[in-house]
């Protein structure tokens, strides 16, 4: 079974088959991407540049990001490391990756994560 992203439309109500062949619909929390490297991790596509270890963390992160359901919800696990950035309008906020990567996004009164974007924290 492909991960939550792959195979998937951006849409608001995604259309699936369970492995019982039953229809399910899962609700996408990630509306938009920033740029493509983002959108390329999410639906698990290597990409060079960026050691597999990140890569794989960075891709836990952004299933968390896409399964909240409300934005305090990713407070846990406390390695988010989840925080407002200071100085943004709209507000961004920030989950940890790595001492070095960290994904930002909007996240607005609909309960979804708009402009999400892994990026170089340095």
């Amino acid at each position: 079974m492909p991960g939550l992203g792959q195979g998937l439309k951006r849409e608001f109500f995604n259309f699936c088959f369970d492995k019982c062949d039953q229809y399910c619909y899962i609700l996408v929390m990630i509306i938009t991407f920033k740029d493509k490297v983002t959108k390329k991790i999410f639906d698990g596509v290597k990409i060079k540049r960026i050691d597999k270890n990140i890569l794989k963390k960075a891709r836990r992160r952004l299933e968390l990001l896409n399964a909240a359901k409300k934005i305090e919800d990713l407070y846990f696990p406390p390695s988010n490391n989840f925080h407002s950035l200071e100085g943004h309008k709209p507000t961004r906020y920030a989950i940890r990756v790595s001492s070095q990567w960290r994904i930002s996004f909007e996240w607005h009164d609909d309960a979804n994560a708009y402009n999400v974007y892994f990026e170089d924290y340095h």
